[in-house]
């Protein structure tokens, strides 16, 4: 069954008809038919490939549930927009397809949509009620998501569907995952410049903001590599450079541990980063932290720097 719906014509326009004639179709024969290893049905696999005459068929011909769930809970709804097949989640939606509807580790369609970069998805989803505040089992809502893949027309979306100065606002850009970490956060440690910007120009949240772990923004964009973040935290947004984690490392122990040579370079350089420096309440150092994670380019760089002294401006 799968093989019927993946290699239609690209408009989808097989005659359902030839294949399942009228008196031999009812609903429970079109939905089992097409239970493959994930349990997907019919119009999973419809959605999935946006075959939108093969959708109506089986909705309108057949009667089959629009919300019907594979084994992962997902729905059809859940598929279309996961695979950016705006027609399939119009049509779902105007035929009463749940928009909140939730999957196993408790994802919506819009969260899905978020990460497809698909403007217009997550637009008439949002048209129809989604709940961008809704927040997965890791405590992740949609502005997360978005702020992960980088998109500041969805962000913008997303806050268009909530009042300013609204509690909801608050609760949409300023929501903690379970481990504590803001959109900041993720928006630096995935290395999206223009989505740090904008969360630090509409003064959503404290720069020095920290997570479970004690990481601050800067930390994770030290972490991401992404030196042009680490400038623009700081001498834009006057992030404190010498902060630790709860384990008392620093910026420069974070770059040490993930083995960014030209970071270490940029932080002794620009921001007077000490390479013999040991984390807070304790002996190790870059070095060690290096030689212990086996970044071997990364330990000869921290040997060379501190036989030769080298020590940048304050």
């Amino acid at each position: 069954m799968r093989k019927f719906f993946t290699t239609s014509d690209n408009r989808g326009n097989y005659e359902c008809e030839k294949y399942y004639p009228e008196r031999a179709v009812n609903s429970d024969l079109i939905s089992n038919l097409c239970r493959s290893g994930s349990g997907d049905s019919a119009l999973h696999v419809a959605a999935q490939h946006g075959r939108i005459r093969i959708l109506k068929y089986l909705v309108e011909t057949t009667g089959s549930a629009v919300d019907i769930r594979n084994h992962d809970r997902k729905t059809p709804l859940h598929d279309a927009a996961q695979f950016s097949q705006y027609g399939c989640v119009e049509y779902l939606l105007q035929n009463g397809a749940d928009v909140n509807a939730v999957k196993k580790a408790d994802w919506t369609p819009l969260m899905l949509a978020c990460t497809k970069l698909n403007i217009e998805v997550v637009s008439i989803l949002l048209t129809h009620g989604a709940d961008p505040l809704f927040r997965n089992k890791d405590g992740w809502n949609s502005f997360h998501l978005a702020t992960r893949e980088g998109s500041v027309k969805i962000l913008d979306l997303l806050l268009d569907n909530c009042p300013i100065s609204s509690p909801e606002l608050q609760q949409l850009v300023n929501s903690r995952s379970r481990n504590g970490r803001k959109p900041l956060h993720t928006a630096a440690m995935h290395g999206h410049l223009a989505v740090v910007e904008y969360l630090l120009q509409k003064e959503f949240t404290d720069v020095d903001d920290t997570d479970n772990c004690g990481t601050t923004p800067l930390m994770d964009a030290v972490r991401s590599g992404s030196t042009e973040i680490v400038d623009l935290l700081v001498m834009k947004y006057g992030a404190k450079t010498m902060c630790t984690n709860k384990t008392g490392y620093n910026c420069l122990h974070v770059a040490a541990e993930v083995g960014n040579s030209n970071m270490i370079l940029h932080l002794i350089q620009n921001y007077g980063f000490d390479a013999k420096l040991p984390v807070l309440n304790g002996s190790v150092t870059a070095l060690q932290i290096a030689e212990k994670e086996k970044q071997y380019s990364v330990t000869t760089m921290l040997q060379s720097i501190i036989s030769n002294g080298l020590i940048g401006k304050n």
